[in-house]
């Protein structure tokens, strides 16, 4: 083994090697630690919490953009308002104040995002391949583009709002699997929990840009997509039938008190008095006929509206666990 001192010029050159090996070496760990990262993330306003496993940080505008990767779970505050770029497929997501979005997936050939709240512009740029797919799921609805631009509002438990500005979505009820909406340019629907999605329909100028501007997601409910949840409907029947037949139980019993009483008017005046009297307990047979028709009616409302109630309320009790529906597992 050659244990001679190295001369000067040796040590110069080593240290010079040294000196260039470094930048070469900073630029390997630089590209390791962004290998990961498929987006970055910029806040206009505002702060964005941003969740990677068991890690929070709170992203404000000073922030500049940060790195941005699957399974990341971001949450905007009241007033706040972020993007999200993913400059390799050309496509970017607007986080408006109050919502809630996790990415699920980001490849070449897979985009995918859980939207459990709040409200999201989307806009893939690029049209997509045939082998792409570019899908966005919330707690009543998935959603799935062939590259377009479009708005996704829900409320986190009932209902999901499709608005597409440019292209053609597809909306899907997770309930409803057989059922899927294609929703074209300029045009919404919304999908209930417990309904197939409601027809498309042609949204006005004015309101599309009403609903881009504003922040809140109840700005989607000005949307003139508003159709009655299934169980209403039902429950709305029951009402009305119970209406019909107390309406009919009262016709019934005027004609009959028109009967009597017509009945009595043809007696002679030697049975005035006795034809009055039967009139009045006729009428009085009516009457009390009538009052309980209408306790029954009454009765049998009340029952129908607390039937309704417990199984509202055991439906939310265990909603957590069915298909298409869910509580908003974030916390801010």
């Amino acid at each position: 083994m050659n244990t001679q001192p190295l001369n000067a010029p040796e040590r110069c050159c080593r240290f010079l090697a040294l000196i260039l090996l470094l930048p070469l070496a900073w630029c390997l760990v630089s590209v390791t630690a962004w290998a990961e990262s498929v987006g970055v993330l910029n806040v206009e306003k505002g702060v964005v919490k941003l969740r990677r496993g068991a890690q929070e940080r709170f992203i404000q505008d000073k922030d500049g953009l940060v790195p941005v990767e699957v399974g990341d779970a971001l949450h905007s505050g009241s007033g706040a308002r972020g993007f999200v770029y993913f400059e390799r497929e050309n496509q970017k997501v607007a986080v408006y104040p109050g919502s809630m979005i996790q990415v699920k997936a980001h490849t070449e050939k897979t985009a995918s995002f859980f939207m459990p709240l709040g409200k999201v512009l989307f806009s893939v740029l690029n049209k997509l391949r045939p082998e792409q797919r570019f899908e966005v799921t919330t707690p009543t609805a998935t959603i799935g583009v062939k590259g377009t631009e479009f708005m996704v509002g829900t409320d986190g438990v009932s209902k999901t709002f499709l608005l597409t500005l440019s292209g053609v979505v597809s909306l899907v009820n997770p309930e409803f699997p057989n059922m899927e909406t294609l929703v074209p340019k300029d045009q919404a629907t919304v999908s209930h929990r417990s309904a197939p999605p409601a027809p498309p329909v042609v949204v006005p100028p004015e309101t599309r840009n009403a609903v881009i501007k504003e922040d809140s997601v109840k700005s989607m409910e000005a949307l003139p997509v508003q159709p009655q949840p299934a169980g209403d409907e039902k429950t709305s029947s029951k009402e009305e039938k119970s209406k019909e037949e107390k309406s009919g139980n009262e016709e019934q019993t005027a004609d009959t008190s028109k009967e009597e009483s017509s009945d009595g008017t043809t007696q002679d005046s030697g049975s005035t008095s006795v034809t009055s009297t039967t009139t009045s307990t006729s009428d009085a047979t009516s009457a009390t006929a009538s009052m309980t028709s209408l306790v029954e009616a009454v009765s049998t409302v009340q029952s129908t509206t607390k039937t309704v109630e417990t199984a509202t309320a055991t439906v939310n009790a265990t909603c957590g666990g069915a298909a298409g529906c869910g509580r908003v597992g974030f916390t801010w």
